[in-house]
């Protein structure tokens, strides 16, 4: 991993070590998507797949770097858009995470 990457993983470590709350969105970056390899991977308390589960965050090796993963597939609602049931793009309003 190269700079700036790889800084800017090294702050969010930081963060996560001194008990704030890392969230990845899709895969935590450094992780690999099939599982193969991992470059200095961001530790993540929770990890939101948002596309479909990946092979790579289920691999044994992963463990350390995903948390829980919740998987928030796209959903078609009632002809709207819909992640996870909770919130819809177009009404922020109301959303809740």
């Amino acid at each position: 991993m190269k700079e700036p990457e790889s800084i800017a993983v090294d702050l969010i470590n930081k963060e996560g070590k001194a008990g704030k709350t890392v969230i990845s969105v899709d895969i935590p970056s450094g992780v690999d998507p099939d599982g193969c390899y991992f470059k200095k991977p961001v530790h993540a308390k929770l990890t939101v797949t948002i596309h479909r589960m990946k092979i790579g965050l289920i691999s044994e090796k992963a463990k350390g770097y995903t948390g829980t993963i919740k998987d928030c597939r796209y959903r078609n609602l009632c002809g709207r858009r819909t992640i996870c049931g909770l919130w819809r793009p177009n009404d922020t309003a109301q959303a809740k995470f």
